[in-house]
Formats: structure tokens, sequence, C-alpha cells
């Protein structure tokens, strides 16, 4: 409450929306928490607006506090923020009815991207005619091209493996040492064998993808088109949905619980005693569940091979981010990175020294910034790349991110499980 005292309902709306996909958040809060923080500082806000203000906002349902829409404040957003707004207002006056849209007046432009978004979704579901289970096998959606499968599948591909460069070591670097998956050249190779075989057939299986399928000449349009769309950011990017659907439903199945066959005597232990019915799965269900025991299999078995700390169903927070990676922002934050230690340890003279902990400093900046793990996968290839960035110093590096080691391994978790090799 306290950080939002001086924001407006529109900035906690915006604030909301950005912390919700900031990765580290689920880790902390449910959706139901997340929610409730918001919907409680939200309602604070409106309680706080002058009568006449208020008498404003429940004649338009919310839409007075809002921006108009524009590049950065798209109809989709507003939208949204006028859902969330309207059953706040719901909820503090019960009588309260939303009034009746009123339409703005919509541009030539506009009109012509409705027309082509109306255009597409037909194509959408003329293609993907049994998607919905197809999607759950890993099957191509008829009417879905191999042209266009291998457009796609190398586009989704070269993005990976351009990402996990920046994190990557030599053999000659690595020496005897465990590597964490992301930094061994081996594991990319891996992921994205896991990828072409298991995973993007799936993702072109989908309604949105496999209307993109449709939507170009991809004879002429080749893998540069789906980096294009990659890198054009995250509103409304059919890639971006298909891609988060599909790792948020690789969750490997729980094991049955061990029921104790002692119990206790009579009516009460046979009724506790009592087994369970199986749960029995739809195909898709089935599907879903042996998808997952591929792709986390593969992955497994190439970590075995190659000697590096395998990915686990904890990793879905990473490979999720994978798509939004802004790769000049990496390299960017590797140049600094660069130029911070050779100020800091190896200056050319005088004038180019710097000052103590603006290295350490620059690696905990882009830790912050970057999506996450990126800033620590970078922070663990200069332990490799840097003399002085020694183990002595990942150990003092790795105490700014917590007092206590549970506090660490939250934070880094794959710098505190590679620190193990080093007692």
């Amino acid at each position: 409450m306290a950080v939002t005292a001086s924001l407006g309902a529109a900035q906690v709306l915006q604030l909301r929306r950005a912390t919700k996909m900031d990765g580290e958040t689920a880790a902390l809060l449910s959706e139901q928490q997340f929610d409730t923080v918001f919907q409680l500082i939200l309602t604070t806000k409106l309680q706080a607006l002058a009568p006449d203000v208020m008498e404003e906002v429940k004649k338009t349902g919310g839409v007075s506090l809002l921006p108009p829409f524009g590049p950065t404040y798209p109809e989709s957003f507003r939208e949204q923020d006028k859902k969330i707004l309207g059953q706040l207002l719901s909820q503090m006056f019960p009588t309260h009815t939303a009034p009746p849209e009123v339409k703005r007046a919509v541009s030539a432009e506009e009109k012509n991207a409705e027309l082509q978004a109306q255009a597409a979704k037909a194509a959408a579901a003329k293609v993907s005619t049994g998607a919905d289970q197809a999607i759950a096998a890993g099957k191509p959606a008829e009417g879905v091209g191999t042209l266009f499968a291998k457009v796609f599948d190398d586009g989704i591909c070269e993005h990976v493996a351009t990402v996990f460069k920046f994190f990557q070591v030599t053999a000659q670097e690595k020496g005897s040492t465990k590597l964490p998956y992301a930094l061994a050249p081996e594991f990319s190779e891996n992921f994205q064998s896991v990828l072409r075989q298991f995973v993007l057939p799936s993702l072109r299986a989908s309604r949105m993808v496999a209307a993109l399928g449709t939507s170009y000449n991809w004879e002429d349009n080749g893998k540069e088109k789906i980096l294009d769309i990659i890198l054009s950011g995250e509103s409304k990017n059919p890639i971006f949905y298909a891609w988060d659907d599909r790792w948020s439903g690789l969750q490997l199945p729980k094991p049955p619980k061990v029921e104790d066959k002692k119990g206790a005597g009579g009516l009460f232990g046979k009724l506790k005693g009592k087994k369970e019915a199986p749960v029995v799965l739809t195909k898709a269900q089935k599907d879903r569940e042996d998808l997952a025991k591929n792709v986390w299999g593969a992955l497994k078995e190439g970590a075995k091979k190659h000697g590096y700390y395998s990915p686990t169903e904890q990793d879905i927070a990473v490979f999720e981010t994978l798509l939004k990676y802004d790769t000049a922002l990496i390299q960017k934050a590797w140049d600094e990175i660069a130029n911070l230690y050779q100020q800091e340890f190896e200056p050319k003279g005088h004038q180019d020294s710097g000052r103590e902990g603006s290295f350490r400093d620059g690696l905990n900046k882009w830790h912050n910034r970057l999506p996450p793990h990126a800033g620590e996968f970078l922070a663990l290839r200069c332990f490799f790349t840097y003399k002085k960035c020694d183990i002595n110093f990942m150990k003092k590096f790795s105490v700014t991110h917590g007092v206590s080691k549970e506090e660490r391994i939250r934070q880094i978790p794959y710098m505190m499980e590679f620190l193990t090799q080093f007692g």
C-alpha cells in the first residue's frame, strides 16, 4: 500500500499488468492472492475519490479513469482494465450497473485491421478442424503445409540457439566442472531436438498458429518472418500465446499418495482406508501426460549423456520466457559487464579505472533487468571468462542475494547449485 500511495487507479492497473507478467510473481503469490492484493489497492483508490469524481466513474463504469488507447495502451489493455474496474464498482455499489457501451468512431485503418483479423480467424477455423484434439498429441493440424512447418521450426530454434549462445562456455573453459544446463552447448542442441520432436508440432496445431500458416506466402517469407514476429513484441502475438500454453501444460502427473495400511480399526478405519476410485483420463489428457513424460525424459537423458545439470519442471518459467528474450538487450548487458570488469580489475590507465564493487553492481543490475535468471546465467559465464571472477568472488556475490542460504537458493538457484561443487 505504501509503494502505491502516490499512484492513481490507471497507474495501479498498469503496475498490476506488469507484475502479472513478471515470471517471479507466480512463485510468490497464487493467482487468488495476487487478485486479492490488487483488488484491495484499487478499492482504496476508488474510495479516496472525491464525490463528484466518483459519480462520473460510476456513470462511465470506470472508463473516465483510464487514459485513451494508443501504441502503449492498446484496446485489449483498455478492455481488461474496464472489466476489472466494472467488477469492483459492482461490489462497492451492488445496485450499480455498467452503462451501455458507447462506441467510439472507428478509423478506416482500424476497420481494415478488424477485417484482416476476421479473415485470419475464419482461416484458423477452417484450417484447424480437430486441432484441439491434435494439440495434445503433438500432431500438426490438417492444412498446415510442410513448408510452413519447416520455416516455423527453424525460426523458433534459431532464436533459442541465439539466446543460449550468450550463456555458453567452451569445453576448454569448462574443464572438469559440471555446468548448469544453460551454459552447456550440448544442452542447446538437445533442447532444439526436443522442441522439433515434441513441442513445436503441437504449437503448429493450435488455432492461432495454424491461422498464421495460411496468412503468408511462405515461399517468399522464410524463417526471418517467424523471427520478425517473435521480436515484434508480446501484444496479440500468436506464437507467444501458443508457446506459453504449451509449456504451462507440461507438468508431470503427481504420483498417487501411499495409503497407511495399518490404519485405525472398526468402521472408521475401514472408511478411512477405503481406496479412491482411479482417475480416468480422457485421450487428450493422456496425450498431454505422455508428451510431458517424453519432453522431460529426453531433456534428462541429454543431461546424463553430456554431464551437465538437468533441467526440471521448475525450469518451465525459464523456458516460457525464452521467446521473449530481447537478444539486443542481452548483448548490451554482456558488453557493459565486460567493460565494468576491465575498468575495475584490468584498467588500461588511471583514467579508465573503475570504482571498487562496480563489476558486482553491474551483475546485480542486469540480474534485475533481464528476464528471470538470464542475469544469473551471465554471471556464471563470467566465472569461466574472467580470471578475477573466481570462486571466492562468486561466493561473495551470492551473499548479495540473500542473508540465508534458503533465500539465496530462491533468488539464484542455478548459481547455488553450481557452487556446491566447491564446498
